[in-house]
């Protein structure tokens, strides 16, 4: 007998399933918060136990102090490659939605990685292919969440509407200007001494017609103007300063010109001088303007990807036909009617009854107790930045009397923390002057929904521009067929309400449950019937 054969066989390890892997995801907005440390910590504590108690295996984390406002982040899109090269991994554990993504370019990208599970575990639910119900809940959720900070900018852009409708610049400083306090608390910009005549002699020299942009470029370089990152100020800055009627007490904000309350670095008569010697060196013609239609840039061939482009007959008749930027294309041409025909079929199937109205509304009321919650913590991180940005004021002021730094250092440090207390302030001013109510807001959108036919029947051409680019991702033209790719969660909503047409009875998976009756969820579809 060997000797193997007498002995204990060693137990093989035991191997984890593929559906227990996953992949953590923690993200703060900014890296203030990440640097003070608000919640990364407390986020990879709650996955951590989260899979603990789920029996789940976190084969890695993805950590990032980012802003899920717009697509890009770095973290995120290494996360989406590893999913991608690892199809046993499939769950990715996150806090919430807002963690995750407020854009939805990201949502689109994760919706492609096939059987992906999402576990948003401070919301307690799932999101999976098997749930589309969820899914459309969840859709939703990010459109709303993308709403949410475009509201947030609004407001903010509000704020700063008021302070030029008194006059004051409502931006940094430009150059040549600095931010200080002013009598009432309200930070206004006042000539810098150094950087100040440099701007003014800029104007002069310019004006005189003796040198070229290049040559004032050199000029300033030499005399010691550098950007606001100490870099050479090149030429299209200096053409940009040049142009800018801040430097003669105007500016122009929204399209309207306002007379500022600050000192101006060269008279009027001095800058319009100079804007005749801009003109004076232009040869440039300006454009003359398009007619604009109703697809141009919304619809692809369907033969040969190239855009359709619109041209006039007789003067009236308005037809479509390939672009054949790359090569001849047999594509006919198609009249615009025939188009508008195609997309009114398309938004009348995103119509639903009632029932659906009432189902979606309860799930929207769940996460409006979230987004109050967002607002008031963000508000609570954003007073704290206000404490210590005025601190930090307080001490070099400190600093300057005790001879620490000279009047030039405390200046440049005062200044630089004055323009990140405006910033705070204006956000924490956004963020209490917004709308939070996502439940009218996700109430109007499925309202929107069910007038969408009739008001892109009605609409003028703009509107119905604005119209389709909310709704319609992708368009494909061929053999007179229209084929769509719908933004989410307008593609969800057209699938359940096409399945709504057809009541089956039991559950099943994808299936869509309302008291009393259960809808069996059509699969995915982007050509219209």
């Amino acid at each position: 007998m060997s000797r193997r054969s007498g002995g204990r066989r060693a137990k093989p390890k035991p191997k984890t399933e593929g559906s227990k892997l996953a992949v953590l995801y923690a993200r703060v907005s900014s890296r203030t918060q990440e640097n003070e440390g608000f919640s990364i910590p407390a986020q990879l504590k709650l996955l951590r136990d989260y899979a603990a108690g789920k029996g789940i295996v976190i084969v890695e984390e993805f950590v990032e102090a980012e802003s899920a406002k717009k697509a890009g982040r770095k973290r995120f899109k290494a996360m989406l490659q590893f999913l991608e090269q690892r199809p046993a991994i499939r769950n990715l554990l996150v806090e919430k939605t807002d963690r995750l993504y407020r854009n939805i370019p990201d949502f689109a990208k994760l919706d492609e990685v096939d059987g992906l599970r999402i576990h948003l575990v401070k919301e307690s639910r799932v999101i999976d292919d098997k749930n589309s119900a969820s899914n459309f809940q969840h859709g939703l959720q990010v459109l709303l969440a993308r709403q949410f900070v475009d509201n947030l900018r609004e407001e903010s852009a509000k704020g700063l509407d008021a302070k030029a409708a008194l006059g004051m610049w409502p931006r940094r400083a430009p150059t040549g200007y600095r931010t200080e306090r002013g009598p009432r608390g309200k930070n206004r910009i006042v000539p810098d001494s150094t950087t100040g005549p440099l701007v003014r002699s800029l104007f002069e020299k310019y004006a005189t017609g003796s040198i070229s942009l290049t040559q004032l470029a050199d000029w300033a370089f030499a005399a010691g103007l550098r950007s606001f990152r100490g870099r050479r100020v090149q030429r299209s800055r200096i053409h940009q300063i040049l142009t800018n009627r801040i430097y003669a007490g105007q500016f122009l904000w929204k399209e309207r010109l306002v007379e500022g309350i600050h000192d101006p670095l060269v008279s009027l008569e001095l800058w319009e001088k100079a804007q005749g010697r801009l003109l004076d060196r232009s040869s440039g013609q300006h454009a003359k303007g398009r007619r604009e239609f109703s697809y141009s840039g919304l619809i692809r061939c369907g033969h040969c990807d190239c855009m359709l482009v619109a041209e006039i007959k007789k003067e009236r008749y308005i037809y479509y036909h390939c672009s054949r930027a790359r090569r001849r294309c047999p594509g006919p041409y198609t009249r615009e009617e025939k188009l508008d025909e195609k997309f009114a079929q398309l938004l009348a199937s995103l119509r639903f009854d009632e029932e659906v109205l009432a189902w979606v509304v309860g799930g929207l009321r769940d996460s409006h107790a979230g987004a109050v919650r967002f607002r008031e913590e963000a508000v609570g991180r954003l007073q704290e930045n206000v404490s210590r940005l005025e601190r930090r004021l307080d001490r070099l002021y400190a600093d300057m009397i005790d001879g620490l730094i000279d009047a030039a250092q405390h200046r440049r440090l005062s200044e630089r923390a004055r323009e990140e207390l405006i910033r705070v302030q204006v956000e924490i001013e956004g963020h209490r002057a917004a709308d939070h109510a996502h439940v009218d807001d996700g109430v109007r959108l499925l309202e929107l929904a069910q007038r969408a036919e009739q008001l892109f029947l009605t609409q003028e051409l703009q509107e119905k521009r604005k119209l389709l680019n909310l709704v319609v991702s992708n368009s494909v033209w061929r053999h007179d067929e229209l084929t769509v790719e719908l933004r989410k969660p307008f593609d969800v909503l057209r699938k359940t309400v096409l399945a709504l047409k057809s009541p089956v009875q039991g559950a099943a998976p994808g299936s869509l449950n309302f008291p009393g009756r259960t809808f069996e969820l059509a699969h995915k579809d982007s050509n219209l019937d």
